[in-house]
């Protein structure tokens, strides 16, 4: 829970300190507006879990057997509003706090110093040239597993919606409890 505001004052910090650092060359010319990318950056980090969880993740938060719905002193106006507070709170600007470390330290390493766009290029002012060995392999290889775990968490959690769409429009069978070949089609069809 510290971790995101954390990361995020650590941005603004970072912004106000060494912000007149050009990204790319220093006779490089900005490609898109700062509309467009605040756009770019919406659509492809957050973007995509708004639309599964926009409207389900307050809907459970005023849950009745939820931790903070519980009833106590609280009115159901109270109940959701805390609930329209915790989900700002995972989607708001404090959730693309780590997106922004990661994408500043590789638009440096990448276009400021011209280094591979790779994680273990980032590492390099911390481990020097070991991230050119085993230790940069092993970098490089945790990356890509946690980026394919995340890839795969997001179409499994679009399958299930999109299936259940599909029992809601009477397509798939609702009284059905195994619905595995409906997954691994909609996967398919998706991938």
């Amino acid at each position: 829970i510290v971790a995101n505001p954390v990361l995020t004052f650590f941005v603004v910090w970072v912004a106000f300190r060494y912000g007149d650092i050009k990204l790319g060359a220093k006779d490089a010319e900005p490609e898109f507006s700062n509309a467009s990318y605040f756009a770019m950056i919406f659509s492809a980090g957050v973007g995509v879990g708004m639309f599964f969880y926009g409207v389900s993740e307050p809907l459970w938060h005023t849950r009745p057997d939820n931790y903070y719905s519980n009833a106590g002193y609280h009115s159901q106006n109270e109940i959701a509003q805390w609930s329209l507070v915790i989900t700002m709170y995972h989607w708001g600007f404090a959730a693309w706090a780590p997106y922004l470390v990661v994408a500043i330290a590789s638009g440096l390493a990448s276009y400021r110093f011209g280094l591979p766009l790779t994680i273990r290029s980032t590492f390099y002012p911390i481990i020097g040239d070991y991230c050119w060995g085993w230790i940069g392999d092993l970098i490089d290889s945790y990356s890509i597993v946690m980026t394919i775990a995340g890839v795969c968490t997001s179409l499994g959690l679009g399958a299930i919606q999109m299936v259940a769409g599909l029992q809601r429009l009477g397509w798939v069978d609702s009284q059905k409890e195994d619905l595995t070949s409906e997954y691994n089609i909609i996967v398919w069809l998706m991938t």
